[in-house]
């Protein structure tokens, strides 16, 4: 018996709706609908329903030589909590930062993905780039964008990468100090506020930018059961795992009568630790609207298999979608799924531990991917 029939049969015995919670809460964490993770030397894929743009702009005068000293702006007397919008637009933003080869510099991507019914613009000035102290949330450097006139379209349903290659300025001395730092970026959209992304980790070695690995010893993954109905809250996580995934391109159509998957994704685990990690594993896709669990797939995926990785690895699991609505009122594992109704929706592949649930019982994460943005017709 695989994993999905054992499921189904002690959710049919146990609960008239199987999607009760066991654990009686969500675990806060992360805001909704943003997730930024320290990329390493390759960026965190996010997932649209089209085909991603990539705009690149690289800062004039980059190798003309050394940056004169930093001069004192008034966001270095700031924490990064006096910085963040108090109001922000529906854009979801995330952040990725790599090292370019040279030195100090570093690449910057910022992901911006629009699930919007129409078009939006956001001017490359209005991004802003701070390294953060990631224990006081002060602002130690900075990057400015206010030069340029360049605008970032994003389509509807859409996400676009835009790139920047840049040396953050320093709040003290000409360039930031070896140690780890948060990279926070906020920016706006044109007539629809402003966004900020959360924060994505990295270091300075040596004068080199490079990426951080998760602190301290490595975690057990924490209990993460969403809920129908419940907002998208997912906890934080340092399992030492990554998890990327490329999405179809839509609209896709909600039929669940027609039987599989109507999306089959093939994400990858990362290991971003300096350990060796091993888990059984499964996946469980969950889509979310407005920042509320609309449909997590039920139970999980069959897909069950032992990960090992060292430092930097990657494997290739499974992971899918029947796009039915397992929220539907009075849903149970006997009665066939309805479609789910027509519109855009975020979608979050988790990466969960098969040892945990054997063992306790319980659905514990060891990794969620970024953000995809699909869309629903009939």
């Amino acid at each position: 018996m695989n994993l999905e029939d054992m499921l189904r049969n002690e959710a049919r015995a146990s609960a008239p709706n199987p999607l009760t919670s066991r654990t009686g809460e969500l675990i806060a964490g992360v805001r909704r609908r943003r997730r930024a993770r320290a990329a390493g030397a390759t960026m965190a894929s996010v997932a649209t329903v089209a085909a991603i743009g990539v705009i690149v702009w690289q800062v004039s005068d980059l190798d003309s030589g050394p940056l004169p000293p930093a001069q004192p702006v008034e966001v270095c007397t700031l924490t990064i909590d006096d910085l963040l919008p108090d109001g922000v637009s529906s854009a979801v933003a995330s952040s990725a930062i790599a090292p370019d080869g040279q030195g100090p510099a570093a690449v910057v991507t910022t992901t911006v993905a629009n699930p919007d019914d129409g078009d939006f613009e956001v001017p490359v000035s209005s991004i802003s780039s701070y390294a953060v102290d990631p224990v006081t949330g002060s602002v130690r450097g900075y990057h400015l964008d206010g030069r340029s006139a360049e605008m970032i379209t994003v389509p509807a349903g859409n996400a676009v990468d835009w790139s920047a290659t840049f040396e953050f300025s320093a709040c003290e001395g000409q360039s930031l100090a070896d140690g780890d730092y948060a990279l926070h970026q906020v920016g706006s959209v044109v007539d629809s506020g402003r966004w900020a992304t959360d924060a994505a980790a990295f270091s300075i070695t040596d004068g080199v930018v490079g990426p951080t690995e998760p602190v301290g010893a490595l975690e057990p993954a924490p209990v993460f059961e969403p809920v129908c109905g419940d907002a998208w809250a997912p906890p934080t996580m340092n399992t030492g795992l990554e998890l990327t995934v490329a999405w179809p391109d839509g609209p896709f159509v909600s039929d669940p009568s027609a039987g599989g998957n109507s999306i089959s994704l093939e994400p990858t685990a990362r290991n971003v630790s300096a350990e060796s990690v091993a888990h059984g594993v499964y996946t469980w896709t969950v889509l979310v609207s407005d920042g509320v669990v609309v449909s997590p797939e039920y139970l999980g995926s069959d897909d069950t298999r032992d990960l090992a990785l060292g430092p930097d690895e990657t494997q290739v699991v499974n992971a899918g979608h029947s796009l039915g609505d397992f929220c539907a009122p009075g849903w149970s594992p006997s009665l066939p799924l309805e479609p789910l109704e027509p519109g855009r929706y975020e979608a979050y592949v988790m990466l969960m531990d098969l040892d945990l649930y054997w063992s306790e019982g319980t659905r514990n994460v060891l990794a969620i991917a970024p953000a995809g943005v699909i869309e629903i017709t009939d």
